[in-house]
């Protein structure tokens, strides 16, 4: 694999850094554009003193990664783990990660500063969806069903559109993942991207 290639073709991520009093100390541009895309009516309780809105999801993905430093699951540095949200909006749809970025000298449940990493997904699907289904030898419906993906519908909203029960879709998931090489979504998203 040419990794100098995979880069180029990956957007700069929005990135976002709070400190442990839910404060956003620092956004680049690329992440005032999304949060500008994902917010809604609702207001965040983000206390922020450029008066960006944080939208829920965003909030919500920072909520689970300090509950999970305050419990001392994580050590200073590492990834956190298994946290990674999906976005959508009507015309786009992003993956976000988070990890602890810096720590004081005292224990994490003190003080802690969180980064999180904001990515939109590729929109050109069509091309590699059909790459896709030939590299992972996948079906129609397979393929169907990856599309839904890409624009953030969950199971039971595939399900319903597709005249099928939800457990039908966990299948096809399933076996999109396993031909694929992945354990979740964002990892069917990470290898369409590849393509």
């Amino acid at each position: 694999m040419n990794y100098i290639e995979v880069a180029s073709k990956r957007s700069v991520p929005g990135i976002l850094v709070f400190d442990d009093r839910e404060k956003l100390i620092f956004f680049n541009r690329v992440a005032l554009g999304i949060l500008t895309d994902l917010n809604g009516n609702e207001h965040s309780p983000f206390k922020d003193a450029v008066d960006i809105t944080v939208p829920k999801e965003i909030y919500s993905l920072y909520s689970n990664l300090k509950k999970i430093i305050r419990s001392g699951r994580s050590n200073p540095g590492p990834l956190l783990p298994n946290q990674l949200a999906q976005f959508s909006t009507r015309k786009s749809t992003y993956y976000g990660r988070g990890s602890l970025l810096q720590c004081s000298s005292t224990p994490a449940s003190e003080t802690f500063q969180i980064i999180i990493f904001i990515e939109k997904l590729m929109q050109r699907y069509d091309a590699d969806l059909d790459k896709f289904k030939k590299r992972f030898n996948l079906t129609d419906r397979q393929i169907e069903i990856v599309r839904r993906l890409l624009i953030g519908s969950a199971n039971k909203k595939i399900a319903n559109e597709l005249g099928v029960c939800e457990d039908t879709i966990k299948g096809h998931l399933k076996r999109i993942m396993k031909n694929s090489g992945v354990r979740s979504r964002i990892g069917i998203f990470s290898k369409i991207s590849q393509l």
